[in-house]
């Protein structure tokens, strides 16, 4: 399976796909619910395996792990999910 960063610049490189039909499901720990974050609103570093930035309503930028991103969804439709090879 394709790690998650690598999709994600994949999916900003591409011109056919529509980002904002994509969201990312972050879950910190395991009991918390999911997190959804807007692909539009993020900030991908091909350099940074590591994390991804999120800039909120009120234009603070933070820094969420890969490791923690659960699901990719397309249009509600998982693309990509931590448990599951697709």
């Amino acid at each position: 399976m394709i790690p998650v960063h690598k999709l994600l610049l994949k999916f900003l490189k591409d011109r056919h796909v529509h980002k904002e039909e994509i969201e990312i499901a972050v879950q910190k720990h395991p009991q918390e619910p999911y997190e959804y974050y807007n692909f539009t609103d993020i900030i991908v570093d091909k350099d940074n395996p590591d994390t991804f930035t999120f800039i909120d309503e009120k234009d603070n930028f933070l820094k969420i792990p890969y490791e923690n991103v659960r699901k990719v969804l397309r249009n509600e439709k998982p693309v990509w999910d931590k448990n599951i090879e697709m």
